[in-house]
């Protein structure tokens, strides 16, 4: 899985091809930018649990460095959209990052338990590894 900076994947699920040119931009820049944000909230309030939307926001707030937040928008986008694949490794390697460990693993175990379901091995795939990663720390 290709990255940028600070080791963000910047794939999004087979489903939602432009989840890997937001995360590019988000990842690429790194910053505060409050005026996105503000822009993708906006936008959230127009379209209530657009699950694109919500991946993009929870995606930002990694990118301004509030884990706190990013965390509960991945923990909802989880739980609302179990099928939006990408949510499943940006939350586990926030966890890592955060070293909640135990709550790394059960996202990547989750997140590779639907994407068998799915039928997704390459998503399915790059979860195992983060999980095996781990494993191996």
């Amino acid at each position: 899985m290709s990255s940028a900076g600070g080791g963000v994947p910047l794939r999004g699920t087979e489903v939602d091809g432009i989840s890997l040119i937001l995360s590019t931009i988000i990842v690429a820049e790194r910053n505060m930018n409050p005026s996105r944000l503000t822009k993708l909230t906006e936008m959230e309030r127009q379209k209530p649990g657009d699950a694109f939307l919500n991946f993009a926001i929870a995606l930002e707030y990694v990118g301004v460095l509030d884990s706190h937040e990013a965390i509960k928008r991945f923990e909802q986008l989880m739980e609302q959209h179990p099928e939006y694949l990408a949510s499943y490794y940006q939350a586990g390697k926030l966890y890592e990052e955060l070293n909640e460990l135990a709550k790394a693993i059960d996202v990547y175990k989750k997140g590779i338990e639907i994407a068998h379901g799915a039928g997704d091995q390459k998503t399915m795939n790059e979860l195992r590894e983060a999980l095996m990663l781990l494993y191996d720390e």
